[in-house]
């Protein structure tokens, strides 16, 4: 399955067509229609992400494949280390807290 197979199968779940990609991402349905004629293999990296943000997967996913849940899952935790480590350590504690609180049940 290739990148082209996954945003098909995408909008199919999703119940939308390439018009709807199209106009939910202001990419021309002229070059949609192009890229997947031709499969090319050098979509442009800022379509990429356009579609991806549209369809509500990652980047990773779109273009590898895989365990789409895993993915996002992969890239939520990784996001939330990178924020953490800009907290400050009173900060911090406070996340840690509020995470015991969600797990507890308590949100």
């Amino acid at each position: 399955m290739d990148i082209y197979d996954r945003i098909a199968k995408e909008l199919q779940l999703q119940n939308k067509s390439r018009k709807d990609l199209s106009d939910g991402t202001g990419v021309p349905y002229t070059t949609i229609s192009s890229l997947f004629q031709r499969r090319s293999k050098n979509m442009r990296l800022d379509t990429l992400k356009l579609i991806a943000n549209y369809l509500d997967v990652s980047l990773e996913w779109l273009l590898e494949g895989g365990d789409k849940e895993q993915m996002n899952n992969d890239v939520i935790e990784q996001e939330i280390m990178t924020l953490t480590q800009r907290l400050s350590l009173k900060n911090k504690a406070k996340v840690l807290l509020y995470i015991n609180d969600l797990l507890d049940g308590k949100e």
